[in-house]
């Protein structure tokens, strides 16, 4: 009982420093890529298709690798396990955003990163206070450790999903902000002339 306690403190304190590392790291390149890119002569319109694949695949591919990396049975400092670590910590708080960077909507990145992280960092402090609670002496149970997890699981949750959810806001935004029209063509039915045709549509 007393090894499967310090391995969960190993893993707690091993992943909450992977997220802070990552943070930073994030939070640097993203400030680098503000003061030290150049504006672009010519900008081309961005894809909302494009902007929500990024999004997906750079969230769940990190995780799933993440996730194979971390083979059981070996001790949490192995190299997998710290690049299993590593991937799964980039998916989960950077993945979500990148679609927003890629609409250079760098503000809505940085922000959904850092709550990610330290949802995160509650939901998995809570837990390892739930933990000890159960392995221990007493039963009485720790109802603020339960309550902080699933604030921090559901903050979380949220967050993610909201950024994935908004990456097509983010690209109209840019669009709009450079110039770019909106050109939809889809069939319709002309009810005078009784024939079916398309309609072609321009937004500025």
């Amino acid at each position: 009982m007393k090894k499967c306690k310090s391995h969960l403190f190993k893993l707690t304190e091993r992943f909450i420093i992977i997220k802070i590392s990552l943070l930073v790291l994030c939070f640097i390149a993203c400030c680098s890529q503000t003061v030290l890119a150049k504006p672009s002569i010519q900008s081309n319109p961005k894809s909302k298709p494009r902007a929500l694949s990024y999004s997906l695949f750079s969230t769940l591919v990190p995780i799933a690798v993440g996730i194979t990396l971390l083979c059981p049975g070996k001790e949490i400092g192995a190299t997998n396990n710290v690049a299993g670590l590593t991937l799964g910590s980039f998916g989960l708080l950077c993945g979500p955003g990148i679609g927003h960077l890629y609409a250079e909507n760098t503000d809505r990145f940085v922000s959904g990163m850092f709550i990610r992280g330290a949802a995160g960092v509650v939901a998995i402090y809570s837990l390892s206070k739930i933990e000890i609670v159960t392995w221990g002496n007493d039963n009485h149970g720790n109802p603020l450790a339960v309550l902080g997890f699933f604030l921090g699981a559901a903050a979380f949750v949220g967050s993610t999903l909201d950024d994935i959810r908004t990456t097509g806001i983010a690209v109209d935004r840019y669009n709009e902000q450079h110039g770019f029209t909106q050109i939809r063509l889809q069939p319709c039915y002309f009810a005078n002339n009784q024939a079916i045709g398309l309609s072609l549509g321009v937004r500025f």
